[in-house]
């Protein structure tokens, strides 16, 4: 009866240690709620950054989950920078609400206000600040860009045109990622857009990633995951 009741409280301390864990140990990310109807998702680094820290700021697309597009970017750049995805607004579309973007004053000021508590939370490193926009994204991506441009670095358009003005991208890493068949934004479509932003002496690299489509180039990162990491300046495997 006593070895009985020595082991039914061990698995009780056991048990008590579990449901008591950090969460940060349970999930590299947190939630963080926001204005109604908004909330953001942190992916702290994996290791101690430093005297500053890198960002990269995920803005998802069309219908998308800033779980999903922040965890791919983390994943792929292994943890070494701190990730910071916010989810869209639902906002009404074609008679359901939708997750997306919009140039909107109240996703303007929505963005902004997340981007200034991170920089108040946490010391940015301007130098290693990128901001990443998937489709729709591209248009929150160009807000970051219009708002705050002295804090961004880097600029990546993952499977979108780059919204924002040449002037505004001068002085910036800009990377272009397109999808082959991707009728919105092609091959083609994101050559001329490199040949525009090149003549308007813009530091721009474009990635074509051969065979898929608008939709399934949303997880074709590693090069562009690769610039980030070897400073703006990686091969990227054209």
């Amino acid at each position: 009866m006593k070895r009985a009741a020595t082991v039914f409280i061990a698995f009780l301390v056991l048990g008590l240690a579990c449901a008591t864990a950090p969460q940060a140990e349970r999930s590299p990310w947190h939630e963080v709620p926001n204005v109604p109807d908004g909330r953001y998702l942190v992916f702290p680094p994996l290791e101690p950054p430093g005297e500053k820290t890198p960002l990269l700021f995920a803005l998802h697309g069309w219908g998308g989950e800033a779980l999903s597009y922040g965890r791919l970017w983390h994943e792929a750049l292994q943890g070494g920078y701190l990730v910071v995805a916010p989810q869209a607004t639902p906002k009404p579309r074609g008679g359901a609400a939708v997750s997306t973007w919009s140039t909107s004053k109240a996703d303007r000021d929505y963005l902004l206000q997340v981007w200034d508590e991170i920089h108040r939370d946490y010391r940015i490193d301007p130098e290693r600040t990128v901001v990443v926009g998937y489709s729709a994204g591209g248009l929150a991506a160009a807000a970051i860009v219009e708002n705050r441009n002295a804090e961004v670095a880097a600029v990546i358009f993952h499977a979108c045109r780059p919204y924002a003005k040449p002037a505004l991208l001068k002085g910036k890493h800009v990377f272009l990622l397109a999808g082959e068949r991707d009728t919105s934004f092609n091959a083609k479509k994101a050559g001329a857009a490199l040949a525009e932003l090149t003549a308007q002496g813009v530091d721009v690299r474009l990635a074509v990633a051969p065979g898929v489509s608008h939709v399934t180039v949303y997880d074709k990162v590693k090069d562009a995951a690769r610039w980030v990491l070897g400073g703006f300046a990686a091969p990227t495997g054209e």
